[in-house]
């Protein structure tokens, strides 16, 4: 793989998991909510899950895409409601404790998240379009792809797993934590308008 096509991947998998998306919202509200150390299985899970997909999309899955244009729609009609469940429950666990909400996602749950959230399907079709060489140095490329993935996406997702920590051993009065877990809510449900425009 040449040396530009492998630095735009890492700048690539740095800007896509970075910023503001499903995930890193998921990801604040539980670190706020639960604390660092109980997300760290959903912060591997969502890792994991979109090092999956890029392998899942690199075998060819993206070119369903193509074939069926309907998929994308659906995609993201699922990732919307899914989204909007999990601010409804936000809101309704603001009082830190709430039974609705009394355990942040597992591992296996956050996985699986991957196959409807659009954002990461939107990214890993991207990078593997964008940033692969053909014939040979097809899987090779891939494979620098997932690599660029795995060391940009932990660094991102503990970035924003430690802010909700951060602000959470920052709260001493519950009501101000009630008021910052119905925004990280509110946040969660607003992540909709990256799915739908």
């Amino acid at each position: 793989m040449n040396t530009s096509l492998a630095a735009g991947a890492a700048v690539f998998a740095l800007v896509a998991t970075v910023t503001p998306g499903p995930n890193n919202v998921l990801l604040t509200a539980s670190g706020l909510t639960f604390g660092f150390r109980k997300t760290i299985p959903m912060m591997l899970g969502f890792v994991s899950g979109l090092l999956l997909l890029l392998l899942a999309v690199a075998s060819g899955l993206g070119a369903a895409f193509e074939r069926f244009p309907w998929l994308h729609p659906v995609l993201k009609f699922l990732g919307t409601i899914y989204l909007l469940t999990l601010a409804w429950k936000l809101w309704q666990a603001s009082s830190m404790g709430s039974a609705a909400m009394n355990s942040p996602h597992g591992f296996s749950r956050s996985v699986a998240f991957q196959a409807i959230n659009p954002k990461a399907w939107m990214m890993t079709v991207g990078a593997i379009s964008a940033y692969t060489s053909p014939g040979q140095a097809y899987w090779p490329s891939v494979g620098w792809v997932v690599a660029a993935f795995a060391v940009m996406g932990l660094p991102s997702a503990t970035l924003w797993t430690a802010f909700g920590g951060l602000v959470r051993s920052s709260l001493g009065d519950p009501r101000r934590a009630m008021w910052i877990g119905r925004a990280m809510a509110v946040l969660t449900a607003t992540s909709c308008l990256l799915i739908v425009v």
